[in-house]
């Protein structure tokens, strides 16, 4: 493994991990409604991003009732994960994680929180499969669809991971993070074009991002272009303000 490599993989498993245990990362997910896809760019994403016809942002059909019903217990749930988090026991929510998906088995934020509480128990595969299930009842959840191709990245899943990718950048053309992803499974995949081409049009989103420069330098660096290569690895390892200021602790 080069060191771009080493760089970009500690990077977006570190990002990933991260934002898979965090709480305002799940946090609002039962009561926000997801953008819809967009159609402006979407001809970047290199491939269909499935069906346009409305999909409910909870999944199958509830009443207004059992809807309201749903949304003021995830919003209870999730304010107890917070405390309980920050104690490090949010493992202890599962039994009522659980409950809460058979009370309410077609409401796609009900499967999404159980799964972030079966992956802070370590039960990582059945977590998987609750992130997939959230996204069978309602594959509108750009960020969800992120967690689950990281999710299958790291278990080597690549076909799986660059299915969920493609996902969350058809609904979010203009989000670099998901096309940084998506050419992490390309380069892994030896698809240099086609991780080079996603990297690109990540940087025109966001031009400082490290995780983009490291990784367009190892797929330069992949196809023997080692002087092309030089240039984005100096921008992923040169400090940002925001980390200069942390260095300088001001």
């Amino acid at each position: 493994m080069s060191k771009g490599t080493g760089l970009v993989i500690a990077l977006l498993l570190a990002g990933a991990a991260a934002g898979v245990l965090s709480v305002t990362y799940w946090s609002g997910w039962g009561v926000r409604s997801p953008a819809a896809p967009q159609s402006s760019g979407a001809s970047e994403a290199g491939a269909e991003h499935g069906a346009s016809s409305p999909i409910a942002s909870t999944g199958s059909a509830m009443t207004a009732t059992q809807l309201e019903e749903a949304q003021d217990e995830l919003q209870a749930l999730q304010e107890r994960m917070v405390a309980a988090s920050a104690q490090h026991r949010g493992h202890t929510l599962l039994p009522d994680a659980r409950r809460f998906v058979a009370r309410h088995p077609g409401f796609a934020p009900a499967h999404t929180f159980l799964a972030q509480v079966l992956i802070e128990a370590n039960h990582t595969e059945e977590g998987f499969h609750h992130l997939k299930k959230s996204l069978d009842l309602n594959p509108l959840q750009p960020e969800v669809q992120l967690t689950a191709g990281t999710m299958a990245l790291a278990g080597n899943m690549l076909d799986e991971a660059e299915k969920h990718y493609l996902a969350a950048v058809g609904q979010s053309p203009a989000e670099p993070r998901y096309r940084v992803h998506l050419a992490q499974v390309y380069f892994k995949k030896k698809q240099h074009d086609q991780a080079r081409d996603q990297i690109l049009i990540a940087l025109r989103h966001e031009p400082s991002s490290a995780e983009a420069h490291a990784l367009l330098s190892d797929v330069y660096a992949s196809q023997n272009k080692l002087t092309l290569a030089i240039e984005p690895m100096r921008r992923a390892i040169e400090p940002t303000p925001d980390t200069r200021r942390e260095r300088e602790g001001t």
